[in-house]
């Protein structure tokens, strides 16, 4: 019953704060209930998730007034490997929106599922940049290889960031969501 708490033996400890499991969401949220002062980092752990709709692409939003507004600047890149075979790609995206791109044109069938681990740093920072990390393991539609997609972005902002929104491009998702704090 209670909270389980990691130790890093230099007075650092990961600590679990949310776990959210749908079916089919719009998106998933992390407030400001969560994201506090408390922690720098922050780490999201996506396992069987899926995308209800088909051909999506599968993303993380942020905000510096939690949710509000989603008018954040984000640069980022993302590369991609195809597992079993030689193929890799790599794209280059700024938008506006809060948006960290996981991956791309991802399949929604039930039977291949996907799993990511996202790191946000500096969030809680008054000063400095933001950064995010991802690992996203899925598959693209119409293709039974698994792809894995490595990518990273700066959030053009000096404010707290106290929000985050896991969702798709278009439609619903599906799985099992836990967010952890990070101590330094």
């Amino acid at each position: 019953s209670q909270v389980p708490v990691f130790s890093g033996g230099g007075g650092g400890s990961i600590e679990k704060l949310s776990t959210v499991t749908t079916a089919g969401a719009a998106q998933v949220d992390f407030d400001s209930s969560l994201i506090t002062d408390t922690y720098m980092t922050y780490r999201i752990i996506g396992s069987n998730a899926r995308p209800v709709a088909n051909n999506v692409t599968p993303q993380m939003i942020v905000s510096i007034d939690n949710g509000t507004s989603l008018d954040l600047t984000v640069r980022g890149s993302k590369f991609h490997q195809r597992l079993y075979s030689d193929q890799t790609g790599n794209g280059y995206y700024a938008a506006s929106g809060g948006v960290h791109q996981l991956g791309n044109n991802i399949s929604n069938t039930t039977t291949k599922l996907a799993a990511f681990d996202i790191t946000i740093y500096n969030t809680r920072g008054a000063v400095g940049q933001k950064f995010i990390q991802s690992y996203y393991f899925g598959n693209i539609d119409g293709n039974s290889d698994g792809y894995l997609w490595q990518g990273a972005s700066l959030i053009e902002t000096t404010s707290k960031i106290n929000f985050l929104r896991l969702n798709n491009s278009s439609g619903n998702i599906a799985g099992t969501f836990t967010l952890y704090g990070i101590r330094a």
